[in-house]
């Protein structure tokens, strides 16, 4: 009959305790404005709820339909001091772009440079 290292512990499996960095993954939606954009990457405007210095794979959709591109966290500051504002510039990177996701993103980057000529 297994023993329990203490009283009530019902578990059926034996239960190891984990020291260190683990990989994890975490996933939210959230809208952001796009305050620029090029084929290497794009500096967005959003909530940031990570750690500041440290590197964050992210996936984006920059069209409702289109696939997912894949990109890192280069750079995180905040857009402003004021108390209680938790708004952050982003700088990404683009990494592991498919063709057809680069025809995607020069599509959006010349839409984009259209709609935003003051940018």
């Amino acid at each position: 009959m297994p023993t329990t290292s203490s009283l009530g512990d019902r578990r059926e499996h034996v239960r190891f305790d984990v020291t260190g960095r683990l990989w994890a993954s975490l996933e939210f939606h959230e809208r952001v404005v796009v305050r620029n954009i090029a084929p290497g990457g794009a500096l967005v405007e959003a909530r940031w709820l990570g750690a500041h210095e440290e590197t964050r794979a992210v996936q984006i959709v920059l069209r409702a339909g289109w696939p997912e591109l894949s990109a890192i966290t280069r750079h995180v500051s905040r857009l402003t001091d004021e108390p209680g504002d938790d708004r952050y510039l982003i700088g990404l990177e683009f990494t592991h772009l498919s063709p057809a996701a680069s025809e995607n993103l020069e599509r959006f980057i010349r839409d984009w440079a259209r709609e935003n000529p003051a940018v």
